[in-house]
């Protein structure tokens, strides 16, 4: 979208030599600067003047807030449909998490309000002290109480569906279980995190119900949110679902009903950027029944115009356990047909064989940038897959290994730096992740 041009004010007589020397900046570069303030700062550029105003909403409402919360609904509505700002929103950042209902009771509550009381004497936290426990406590009951409402009403729904259509330049949609960074906070979920309970995270533990049909479903945001897109015929092109600590359950892949399935499908297939976290629950006893790889590879195999993909996997403890099997192998995910117009490409816990994988990124041409992160169990592998892509004649302009400790210091010369591992790609020598015969303590382990 052209931003609108930043013109001095008509009569700078009562201005100072600096504002003057502002107005007279290129709009290009007024532009980059107000892009990078904070919102904060945003909104006070915009006070400044006409000027500064038009300059800075472009900017200021770019990114919308809906959640479970009647106060980022009616803000979201509000600027969703105005004649002006609807046209700068291209993302919506939907918050899937919700005030943690173990708090309603009270010695919980007291425990809670103790440990805030004890931070803020330390300096760590904002807690309003000027409120007592019971003050807050009844403002939580009545947020939990509204929240409890929104999602029996499906008011957050309503408000998705009436709005879509008044958004002609949006783009991506972020579904998370936290809006903290790399997701920057509404306002009130600023306010909720500083002077109440913290909101629950997704849960790591598996949900036994049916996630997409089931209203208790930890994920209902992410499930309204995909079938609105596809009903609705709106067309994003870029999504991101990753959780604070973790991401949603394989399950809501693999078991998921054909017309939900063809929805998944549909939002997808217009997808040019996708960033997806997975818990596979591999340490739970039917996560091999009930993970079904095959419909993960048709969800993929509908994405045409993904260009950028970042996919991670973790054991649904938040935590990867390395010496555990690997998540999931790359094959049932992908298949050779796959992802052809793929430019960017971050994996994440996979298992994989070297020389199939190397095949499968030859057969991208258009890859130029290439992340892996906990792929191959020893040094050995690394080396092994870089002279597999050497062989093949993949040439990138960006490619790292993000691996641990006790790999990275296996390598002859360290962990290797994106630029020497281009330029062996490019102009063969010394293999970066080279080993010494000796040095790989798993020399033998067979390919994964």
């Amino acid at each position: 979208m052209t931003t609108p041009r930043l013109a001095a004010p008509e009569s700078p007589r009562h201005r100072s030599n600096a504002d003057l020397d502002m107005f007279s900046l290129p709009c290009e570069i007024v532009t980059n600067i107000l892009r990078r303030l904070s919102v904060s700062n945003l909104q006070q550029a915009r006070l400044v003047c006409k000027a500064f105003a038009a300059a800075s909403e472009p900017h200021l409402f770019r990114r919308v807030y809906i959640s479970p919360s009647l106060e980022d609904i009616n803000v979201f509505q509000y600027l969703s449909n105005h004649r002006v700002f609807s046209k700068y929103i291209s993302e919506i950042v939907c918050d899937d998490s919700v005030l943690p209902e173990r708090h309603l009771e009270r010695p919980v509550w007291d425990e809670w309000w103790t440990a805030s009381q004890n931070r803020r004497d330390f300096g760590r936290t904002e807690v309003d002290c000027s409120k007592t426990s019971q003050d807050q406590y009844i403002v939580f009951q009545k947020l939990h109480a509204e929240q409890r409402r929104v999602e029996d009403q499906g008011t957050d729904l309503i408000a998705l569906c009436s709005s879509l259509p008044s958004l002609p330049n949006l783009r991506s949609i972020v579904i998370t279980d936290r809006t903290t960074p790399p997701w920057p906070t509404s306002p009130s979920a600023a306010r909720r995190d500083r002077d109440l309970p913290t909101n629950e995270y997704w849960s790591t533990e598996v949900f036994r119900g049916d996630n997409w049909n089931q209203r208790t479903s930890p994920h209902h945001g992410f499930v309204n949110m995909i079938r609105i897109l596809s009903i609705s015929g709106t067309v994003i092109r870029q999504l991101s679902i990753q959780g604070a600590r973790g991401g949603v359950p394989h399950r809501l892949f693999s078991l998921v009903e054909p017309q939900d399935h063809n929805h998944l499908c549909t939002v997808i297939s217009h997808l040019q950027k996708l960033e997806l976290h997975i818990d596979t629950h591999i340490w739970e006893d039917s996560w091999q029944k009930d993970c079904d790889s095959g419909k993960i590879k048709r969800i993929f195999a509908a994405a045409k115009s993904l260009e950028h993909l970042k996919l991670s996997f973790d054991m649904g403890e938040g935590v990867t356990l390395y010496e555990q099997s690997p998540f999931l192998n790359f094959a049932t995910c992908f298949g050779s047909t796959t992802l052809l117009q793929l430019c960017v490409l971050e994996l994440e816990s996979f298992e994989v064989h070297g020389a199939h994988f190397a095949q499968f990124l030859a057969q991208r041409h258009a890859l130029e940038n290439l992340t892996l992160t906990n792929f191959f169990r020893s040094a050995r592998k690394y080396a092994s897959f870089l002279e597999e892509l050497r062989q093949r004649a993949v040439v990138l302009k960006h490619c790292m290994f993000r691996v641990e400790k006790r790999i990275s210091d296996i390598w002859s010369t360290g962990r290797p730096e994106s630029e020497e591992l281009v330029t062996y790609l490019r102009d063969g020598g010394r293999n970066p992740c080279h080993v010494d015969s000796a040095g790989d303590s798993d020399e033998n382990e067979d390919e994964q």
